[in-house]
């Protein structure tokens, strides 16, 4: 560890271990979906708008919009707007138990985002199988090696996102290459909520052992 870092310990939040996409019933249209807070920050206009870009297909593609915010009248008048109302659902706040329901229902997710950590949202959409485009900020990078574990555009690229988009969409063994790849990622960095609680428990261990050693003092005497 560098000099002046060592009391800095980073540990990652965990993700409940589903792994497996619940079946969709087959000739269902490809569901594109972003969750999270309708803020300016998480830029889903420019999810609106390159997912109104798409070409016609005969599937018909929807977009799912699941979550609330200050953002949300402005951006169904833009779905109303670039004429794609009709395949877009906005949810509104929907309690965090029920996010996995709607991951099972996605063939894919997307992150315009302007900032983030590690975002929760991508790894429980790696640990529910379902594939990733997301914007190629910070955060997202630690998680997302684009073209092996997910697809990153640069931030606010309509034209870039919709070719993602497009790609997944022509191409489902990609979307499952992609998802599968993250699910390996996920195991192998054991990004258990179980594991990441066993790090905080050896950290607190640690801290206090040395904390006795140095004082000569039980932590728990006043």
């Amino acid at each position: 560890m560098a000099a002046g870092c060592r009391d800095i310990l980073v540990i990652p939040n965990g993700v409940e271990m589903t792994f497996g996409k619940a079946g969709k019933t087959t000739g269902a249209p490809f569901v594109v979906t972003v969750i999270g807070n309708l803020i300016a920050l998480k830029q889903v206009d420019v999810v609106i708008r390159a997912f109104a870009s798409l070409p016609k297909t005969v599937g018909r593609p929807q977009l799912l919009i699941v979550g609330a915010g200050p953002e949300m009248a402005r951006l169904q008048s833009l779905a109303n707007e670039r004429g794609i109302n009709d395949r877009v659902r906005f949810t509104g706040q929907v309690p965090p138990e029920q996010v996995a329901d709607y991951l099972a229902k996605s063939d894919l997710l997307i992150l315009a985002s302007t900032g983030e950590g590690r975002p929760s949202v991508v790894s429980e959409a790696m640990a529910a199988g379902v594939p990733v485009v997301a914007s190629d900020i910070e955060g997202v990078r630690e998680m997302i090696a684009d073209g092996v574990r997910g697809l990153l555009f640069p931030v606010g690229d309509v034209a870039r996102l919709a070719a993602c988009m497009q790609r997944i969409m022509d191409d489902p063994t990609l979307g499952r290459r992609l998802a599968a790849n993250a699910a390996q990622w996920l195991r192998a960095e054991q990004l258990t909520w179980e594991h990441c609680a066993g790090r905080y428990t050896e950290t607190y261990e640690q801290v206090l052992a040395e904390f006795c050693q140095r004082t000569g003092r039980s932590p728990f005497v006043a």
